[in-house]
Parts: C-alpha cells; structure tokens; sequence
C-alpha cells in the first residue's frame, strides 16, 4: 500500500473511531430528552464540575502526548536506519490532533468560566448552553479517542522495526544495503580466518 494512503486511511479510521465516541457521548445527551430551560439550567448546574475536570484532563492529556511525541521523534532520529516520511507525516498528524484538542478544551474551559448565571437572556435559553456543553464534552472526549487510535498505528508500526526478524513498513531500504547471497564471506572468514 502506498505510504500517503496508509497514512490517510489511517487518520481516517481514527477519525472515525473518534466521531463514533462523540456520537456516543452526545448520545448520552438523548438519554435525558429534551429540556426546557429551567431543566437545562439545573443540568448544566450539574454537569459543570465534570465538565471542568473532564476539559482540564483532556487538555493535559493531550500536552502529555505532545510532549512524549517529542520523545518519539528523537528515539527515531537517533536509530540508525532511515524511516520513511510516512512515520514523521503520522507523529505530525497526532501533535496537530493534540493541538487542536489542546485548544478546544481551553475554549470550553474558558466559556464554563463565564458566569452565565448571571444573564436574563441566557437564562431564557438554557437549553442551548446546556446542549453546546453537551457537544464540546462529546466532540473533545472523540477528538481524544481519534488520537489514542493514532497514537495505536503509530506505536504498533514503529514496535516492528525492533522485533528480531520482522520487517517494518517504518524503514527505507536502500539498495547497497541489502547483501546478495554471492556477496557473503564464508562463514569462517568473518571468524578471523579459517582454522
């Protein structure tokens, strides 16, 4: 398979994996019905200290994984093979996902800091504020599902390189580094000589 389209196919079915976890927490939402404003004012009073936490943990989450695809990357720069740019192409796409979240769990922190309590016409809407919480928990909760996914493909190629006997899709293969069997010492030679 080309390397741009593995690539692609897999940011696609992390993507995928992701919008179904959205999908099912936003789902969660449907358990409790519609609501009216005053129903949606206390489910927002009581969803607020989970949402808080489940942004912070998302968000430092996502800066952890950032931090150790720094790790990963050097790890790889400092192997001696080559990898192929579909391994580099695949860390930047998670740190791009990550920073993305990163950014989305701040904004969603930074709109519960609001006090929107206070506003007359936002409490004859509650119903939106409850229902945009609802899908910013649900759309950052699938973004991180999408990045674990990621992270998987990318861990689990990059395991093959270091397994005795298995080749790895990960690494180039250059033409002078593979050994015709005509090329090859004799086994005694390469001993210090026959004896």
């Amino acid at each position: 398979m080309n390397n741009s389209l593995e690539n692609r196919t897999d940011l696609r079915h992390a993507l995928i994996g992701g919008g179904i976890a959205a999908i099912v927490g936003f789902g969660g939402m449907a358990l409790v019905g519609t609501v009216s404003s005053y129903q949606a004012e206390r489910l927002v009073q009581a969803a607020l200290p989970s949402v808080r936490f489940l942004a912070s943990t998302l968000a430092a989450a996502a800066a952890t994984i950032m931090a150790l695809m720094l790790t990963m990357l050097s790890f790889t720069r400092g192997h001696d093979g080559d990898f192929k740019e579909t391994h580099y192409r695949r860390l930047r796409q998670i740190s791009t996902l990550c920073s993305i979240l990163i950014a989305g769990s701040v904004l969603l922190l930074l709109f519960l800091a609001i006090p929107i309590e206070e506003s007359d016409e936002v409490q004859r809407r509650y119903y939106i504020v409850y229902y945009g919480i609802s899908l910013g928990a649900a759309a950052a909760t699938g973004l991180l599902v999408a990045i674990v996914m990621m992270l998987n493909y990318a861990i689990r190629n990059l395991v093959g390189v270091f397994i005795p006997g298995m080749e790895s899709d990960l690494m180039e293969t250059h033409e002078d580094d593979r050994v015709e069997p005509d090329d090859r010492e004799p086994v005694g030679a390469a001993a210090g000589g026959e004896r």
